[in-house]
């Protein structure tokens, strides 16, 4: 009733499972292979970071950069500040140690709080530099008012509005100019010492000689 069915039997070699033997050992390399990408052993980026001099991580490269707006910015506003004050007499040599000491805790204040800031700031390169800028500026005002209020205590409460407004410009700027270049040329999060020197002075040499007028 059914016509007969034929069936071609083919080798086995026919269909490649000779090539089998070696699938296990093939198998284990590419997982390995695999793995190591996931690790980041094997991306650009990586070796990039690896093949640095003296790399900076964004922790301690803010944290540094805090450490020079705290301690460079009021120093610039408070010669302006002396240098049209004339002789110094008992009181204002008094005041001239209370703002010494004051500088000194902005700046210590600036290091720390700047460790915080490198990663908020790092957060902020998966935007656009568009959507960055104000992101950073909002970072750096907050930083700068924090610092400069924190140093403004030991001047007395008027000390520290006037610490916290003036840090809040001063650090928003520095901060957004800093972030852009950072921005940049970090690679994983870190940047070269020769870039970050002359970003990190250069960006707070400048704001300081618009406060001095220069």
């Amino acid at each position: 009733m059914y016509p007969d069915l034929q069936i071609e039997e083919r080798a086995i070699g026919l269909y490649g499972l000779e090539d089998l033997e070696d699938t296990d050992e093939r198998l284990a390399n590419l997982l390995e292979i695999n793995s190591l990408s996931h690790d980041g052993y094997l991306s650009p980026e990586r070796d990039n970071v690896e093949t640095m001099t003296r790399p900076i991580g964004q922790e301690k490269a803010f944290g540094q950069f805090g450490l020079m707006l705290g301690a460079l910015g009021p120093l610039s506003i408070g010669g302006k500040v002396f240098a049209t004050a004339g002789n110094f007499n008992s009181d204002q040599l008094w005041f001239l140690f209370l703002f010494l000491a004051a500088t000194t805790l902005t700046s210590t204040v600036g290091y720390f709080t700047g460790k915080v800031v490198g990663n908020l700031a790092a957060a902020t390169n998966k935007f656009r530099l568009l959507s960055a800028i104000p992101l950073l500026f909002l970072i750096g005002a907050v930083w700068g008012a924090v610092s400069g209020f924190a140093g403004g205590l030991l001047l007395l409460l008027i000390g520290s509005i006037f610490g916290g407004i003036i840090g809040a410009a001063f650090g928003g700027l520095a901060t957004l100019i800093f972030g852009i270049l950072y921005r940049q040329f970090h690679v994983a999060g870190s940047i070269e010492r020769r870039y970050f020197l002359p970003f990190a002075f250069g960006t707070t040499i400048v704001l300081c000689a618009v406060i001095l007028g220069l």
